[in-house]
Order: C-alpha cells, then sequence, then structure tokens
C-alpha cells in the first residue's frame, strides 16, 4: 500500500507540478504590472481619451461669458503691444474690447484661461468661434489632467499600500460629473484642479519647510484665489496647520511665524501680479470681490431644485443632498467608513494595526528614548488626513453659515470633492489593510465591480457623464433637480436639426444662444431666435420646473437625450400648420409703405439680423401697405419676431387683399396668420393694427409669405 500512489495523490502530484511551472511566470507578470506601472498605463489611456473625445462636448451658458472676460483681462495688460501691431485685426480687438475697470465681470479672475486668448493672438484673431471653444474644452481638461496626477502623488505620500492610491487615482478618474465637466466647464474645474494641486504643494511645504516648495505653495494657491476668491480656504488652512504643527510638535514659534507669514506674502504677491483687477486698489478691489462672491448680486434668477424653483440662498442642505444623489454609492459608503477609520486612528488604546491605516514617516521623528506614549504627535499621516478632514467640513459649514450663494447644482462647491474623495481613500485603505484575508477579497472585488460599473457608465452615456446621478439618485432626478443646467445636450440637438431642415433660415425657441458657437459658419447664419409662437423647433431643458418641460400646442416631439432613463433635454418640431414658405418672395415686391416710423426695406431684406419697428407704443390704425410686382396667391403670413422682442406683435391684427389698391377684402386667419381660405389673385397686401398697446411697440425682423401644404 505504501508504494502506491492512490488517485488522489497522482492529483495532487500534477496540481503542485503546475503550480511550480506556473508561480515563476506569474510572478514575473505581478512584478511587471505593479501599481505603479498600471497607474502609468490608466493615466495614458485616461489622456488619448480626453484627446479623442474633446470635441464630443457642446458649449455651457457660462463658457462665452468667460471668453469675453479672459479677452478683456488679456487686453488690459497686452493693449500697447495689441495697439502697435501692423494687424488690423489685431488692433480692432484692441480697440473694441471693453475696459476692465469698468467691465460687468471684472471681479472674475482669469488667469489661466488668458492663456488661451494668448493662442488667439498667435493666430491673429482670425480663428473660427469653434476652433476657440474647442482650444478652451482641452485646456480645461489638460488642467484636470495635470491635477489627477497631482492627487494621485498625494496618496503616494500618504499611504504605504501601492494600491490605495491606484483605487484613489481611479475613484477621480471614473467620477462621471467630473469626466464630462472637465471638458467645458472652464471656471469650476480648473478651480477643482488648482486646489488639489494646492493641497499637494501645501502638504509638501507643511512636511518639509524649504524655501522652494513654499514658492510653488504660494503661487498654486494665488492661481487657485484667482480662479474662485474660495481659494482662501487654502490659504487659511495652510496658516492654521502651520501653526497646529508647531504648538503640538514643539517647533520655534519665531521660525514658525517668519515662514507663515513669508507664505502670505508670497501669495498676495502672486495673486497681484496675476489678477489685473487688483493693480490700481489692491485692497478696496479685493474686498469688493470678496463681497461680490460672497452674494452674487448680479444674478438674481431661480434654479431647480427638490421640486421647486429656488433663489440663490439656498437652504442649509443643498449641498449635503447634492452629493448625496450625484456622487457614486460606492463613494458615499467609502466617505462614511473612511470618518470611522479617522475616528479609530484618533482614539485611544487602539493600535495603529489593528485598523490597518499605516503612517510614513513623521514630520519631525524623536528619539525612543524620549517619546512620550500619552502624547500624539502631528506625523506625516496625521498631517495629511487632518488637513482634510478640516478642509471638508470647514468647506460645509462655511457655506451653510456665511450663506454663500449658488446657481446650479453644487458647482460653487466643487472645492469639496478633494477632501472629500481623499476621506473615501481613507475608507478603501482601512478596509485593504485589515488582517482578515476573505474581508479584503471582497472589498477589492467590490471595487473593482462599482469602478467597473462607472466605466461602462461613461462610456454609454457619452458625452453626457455631466448629468450623471447615482442609482438611488436617478429614480428622482428628472422631478426633483436641475440636470443639464448648462444646456450642453442642446449641441447634439441643433446638430440634428440641421441635418434634417435644408432650409436657409430655421426658426427656434429655447436653444441657449452660445450652441450656435461649435456649429460651421455657414450653419450658424441659419439659425434664428424666434418668439414660440413663430418658431420651427421649440428647445426643452431641464434648468425649469420639471411640470413646465413641455412646449405649446402644435408641436411635437423630434429627439430627446439623456442619461439611463432620465431625459435632460428635448427639441420639438412644429407639426401644424404645415407650411412652406418663399424665400423668395422678397423679389415680388414692389414697394412698401407704413404710416409710422422705420426703415421698411428691412421687413424684405432677407437679413433676419435687422428689422423694422415702431416709433413708440402700438395705436389702431398703424399698418403696412405691401406692393407686389404680379399676381400672388400667398396664403400664409409670418411676422418674424426674435426671442428677445416676443411681446413686440400686434395685439390684433386685421389683414386685407387687394387687386388693384382701392377695393379691399378683409381675409379671415387662423391664430397664427394662416388664411382659412385660398385667395384670389392679388396684388396689394395691408397689414393694419387694431388695437392700443400703451407699453410695446411694433417689431418685425423680416415677413415671410408662403403657402399652405
Amino acid at each position: 500500500m505504501n508504494g502506491t500512489r492512490t488517485g488522489t495523490d497522482r492529483l495532487e502530484v500534477a496540481i503542485g507540478s503546475i503550480i511550480l511551472k506556473i508561480k515563476k511566470p506569474v510572478k514575473k507578470i505581478l512584478e511587471i504590472c505593479s501599481p505603479s506601472r498600471i497607474m502609468a498605463v490608466i493615466f495614458s489611456l485616461w489622456f488619448i481619451a480626453g484627446i479623442l473625445i474633446f470635441s464630443d462636448y457642446g458649449i455651457s451658458t457660462d463658457e462665452t461669458t468667460e471668453h469675453e472676460t479672459s479677452l478683456v483681462n488679456y487686453v488690459y495688460v497686452m493693449k500697447r503691444m495689441m495697439l502697435g501691431s501692423k494687424n488690423e485685426t489685431v488692433r480692432m480687438t484692441a480697440l473694441e474690447t471693453p475696459e476692465l475697470d469698468s467691465y460687468r465681470d471684472r471681479y472674475y479672475g482669469v488667469a489661466l484661461q488668458t492663456l488661451t486668448v494668448g493662442i488667439e493672438h498667435l493666430f491673429q484673431f482670425k480663428l473660427s468661434t469653434r476652433t476657440i471653444f474647442l482650444i478652451r474644452h482641452l485646456f480645461t481638461f489638460i488642467n484636470y489632467f495635470i491635477a489627477g496626477m497631482f492627487f494621485y502623488g498625494i496618496l503616494k505620500k500618504r499611504f504605504e499600500n501601492d494600491y490605495v492610491p491606484l483605487i484613489g487615482a481611479l475613484l477621480y478618474i471614473l467620477y462621471p460629473r467630473f469626466f464630462g465637466e472637465s471638458f467645458f466647464n472652464i471656471k469650476d474645474i480648473l478651480f477643482f484642479s488648482w486646489i488639489v494641486i494646492a493641497s499637494y504643494f501645501t502638504l509638501r511645504w507643511l512636511e518639509d519647510g524649504g524655501v522652494k516648495l513654499c514658492l510653488l505653495s504660494a503661487a498654486a494657491t494665488a492661481v487657485s484665489i484667482n480662479t474662485r476668491i474660495l481659494g482662501l480656504s487654502i490659504l487659511l488652512l495652510t496658516c492654521f496647520f502651520s501653526i497646529l504643527v508647531c504648538v503640538v510638535n514643539k517647533k520655534s514659534v519665531g521660525k514658525t511665524v517668519l515662514k507663515t507669514g513669508t507664505f502670505i506674502a508670497l501669495t498676495f504677491l502672486f495673486l497681484y501680479v496675476i489678477t489685473p483687477f487688483l493693480w490700481e486698489a489692491p485692497i478696496k478691489n479685493f474686498i469688493e470681490t470678496f463681497n461680490h462672491f460672497l452674494h452674487f448680486p448680479n444674478w438674481e434668477g431661480t434654479h431647480f431644485y427638490l421640486g421647486e424653483m429656488i433663489p440663490k440662498e439656498v437652504p442649509w442642505h443643498y449641498i449635503p443632498v447634492w452629493m448625496a444623489v450625484s456622487v457614486p454609492v460606492i463613494c458615499l459608503f467609502l466617505f462614511v467608513a473612511g470618518l470611522i477609520f479617522f475616528i479609530l486612528n484618533w482614539a485611544p488604546k487602539i493600535s495603529a494595526g489593528s485598523i490597518a491605516v499605516k503612517y510614513n514617516s513623521a514630520v519631525e521623528e524623536l528619539p525612543e528614548e524620549k517619546q512620550d506614549p500619552g502624547i500624539v504627535r502631528i506625523d506625516k499621516g496625521r498631517l495629511y488626513d487632518l488637513f482634510f478632514m478640516f478642509f471638508f467640513f470647514a468647506t460645509l459649514l462655511g457655506f451653510v453659515f456665511l450663506g454663500i450663494g449658488m446657481y446650479e447644482g453644487w458647482r460653487h462647491a466643487y472645492s469639496i470633492f478633494c477632501p472629500f474623495l481623499y476621506i473615501c481613500v481613507i475608507g478603501a485603505a482601512g478596509f485593504i489593510g485589515m488582517k482578515h484575508r476573505s474581508l479584503k477579497t471582497v472589498v477589492y472585488c467590490a471595487l473593482l465591480l462599482c469602478l467597473g460599473y462607472q466605466l461602462v457608465w461613461i462610456a454609454l452615456n457619452h458625452p453626457y457623464q455631466y448629468a450623471y446621478f447615482n442609482i438611488p439618485g436617478s429614480y428622482v432626478a428628472e422631478k426633483n433637480f436641475a440636470l443639464d443646467y448648462w444646456y450642453v445636450a442642446q449641441r447634439d440637438l441643433i446638430n440634428e436639426v440641421l441635418a434634417k431642415n435644408d432650409d436657409p433660415i430655421i426658426k427656434v425657441f429655447g436653444l441657449n444662444p452660445p450652441q450656435i458657437e461649435m456649429l460651421k459658419e455657414t450653419d450658424k447664419s441659419r439659425i434664428f431666435f424666434s418668439n414660440a409662437s413663430g418658431a420651427d423647433y421649440y428647445f426643452i431643458g431641464s434648468r425649469v420646473a420639471y411640470k413646465n418641460r413641455k412646449p405649446p400646442s402644435g408641436f411635437d416631439i423630434m429627439k430627446s437625450v439623456g442619461v439611463g432613463e432620465v431625459t435632460i433635454s428635448s427639441v420639438y418640431e412644429k407639426m401644424d400648420p404645415k407650411v412652406e414658405i418663399d424665400y423668395t418672395a422678397r423679389d415680388h415686391v414692389a414697394w412698401i409703405e407704413s404710416n409710422v416710423y422705420g426703415d421698411l426695406h428691412m421687413l424684405f431684406d432677407g437679413d433676419y439680423g435687422t428689422f423694422w419697428m415702431t416709433n413708440g407704443e402700438q395705436a389702431a390704425g398703424d399698418y403696412i401697405t405691401i406692393k407686389f410686382n404680379q399676381a400672388v396667391e400667398y396664403d400664409y403670413i409670418s411676422l418674424v419676431l426674435s426671442e428677445l422682442h416676443h411681446n413686440y406683435y400686434p395685439r390684433e391684427l386685421a389683414i386685407y387683399t387687394s387687386a388693384d389698391g382701392a377695393n379691399w377684402k378683409e381675409i379671415s386667419v387662423t391664430g397664427n396668420y394662416l388664411f382659412e381660405n385660398k385667395p384670389e389673385p392679388y396684388n396689394y397686401l395691408k397689414l393694419v393694427n387694431m388695437k392700443n398697446h400703451d407699453i410695446y411697440g411694433w417689431v418685425i425682423f423680416e415677413i415671410e409669405l408662403g403657402h399652405s401644404c
């Protein structure tokens, strides 16, 4: 028996042999696929993906304003050089750009954005608007990408486990909302990016105290303050922790005061240099800027939150609720876990090994014989953890108690996501570092599944990732929150309209004007922003209350876009009545006359950018008479109004036709000036206003004539 091998023995030998054969290759693969190499591959793929898709996004509401503001600041600095240019376009740009000291948005810092204007200057300001905004989209993405590397750097400095920074970087990269906004949100994403960069240099400086790191920290902090005044939070945190480390770790008070004072002075020096608005009156203009952004006095609109339209003065729960529905559930779970692990790290009589969050080398190590177990020192691990804990809760409480105004979403508080994500990583590190292998395996699998889900979600919902809501949030999003408050999705909708409709003029209502900046010049000239009743296409976004997201009668859905089951933007097409506009009708007009002031040729000049208007309020009896050079049979009239002039229409209009200009016949029409019956051929057409109005005049951009189908 002893010399005979059973089947089980042979199986064990075979398995052992296989293990020995694959052990070395597996070990080699694991060595090659180190976390740092995996991260290098991930960052490379992310960058390549960004380069390939940055042109897929529309323009946000703020982008044209941000571009103008950066141009105003750039010209303020470069005006003398530009006026001396041999190129006329450069000189005219300098002359026509508003002055900074009287500009409405002079309080907005755009030091980073002016770099993109420098590119425009290199091309003598002859780039198309589409190219300009594509450059700015790419610029925003590159900043966010670089900040991602700095966030990874923070985690590498803090955590000993090489897989923890990898997980943190993936949480950063695969947050759908920021993934999408990193291509067009040139204000808030730039701010977030430089908050991350400033945090990196600040923590390094608090550890090291060197002059080089002090300069870098001050410069990055100044850039974040310039981008948004809320960057002051980094300055205050840095000063607080510089003093805290001094007191707790028993450092030299004099050196700390000098070091901190130098940092503050350098920060404001850098801020002064990169903020032209501060040059003439630094203290006065800085205070004005701070007060402006505390309350946003120039914005008195409302936005959609929890099913209601609310003002900029948001309730205390605004940020927590928005984050609860728009941050991945795995992050919410890890955040809570991170708070628990953080508390356990500071709880007495609990060893660091048992709660699995290991610290790196201390800021200042004492010899072992001088260490007092009853004293908690701020080593590197505690410094990083405390910094981001204070950062998160101070920012949150600051928004609550200072009553800082908000527009839509929680974008003004995006800086809070940096410490939030760091706390999530503490949670992940705590689970991964536990001694129970089975639990660690479960955590790794759960993280991989969740991150894989986010990657798939980002791919499937491209390019609308910015409208992401987590799974619970998606059930309540459409009826309770603004979804595409920048109207970015309308870019795809207007392209759909242009592809379907080949008319020389397409009248639209509800389209966000900046969206046409991404169109070809030939297509831009086809778009006319009409009033609702005269529009061919009616756009509806999600900035208004859910109950109001419906078109007037006569429009049917043409296309909707959204994420999952949530619709974020729609376009409706006019279905009734069916008419065919004759764009050559102007060729049949012999002359036009009216009893009121106005340049009448603009009524048929084919230019939808010009208009005729009455010189005063509407008066009964005001008329327009049109003489044709041949008999016509048009049975449809459209008085084209713009979206901005939608109230300037005749409240009661009578329409007459005549063959000889002496005998007139009144025509019965529907509400949109479609003749109820086919008319006899006529040579004259008269439009008569029958009702007074003591507020609005009478405006017409173009008179369109056509035939019912």
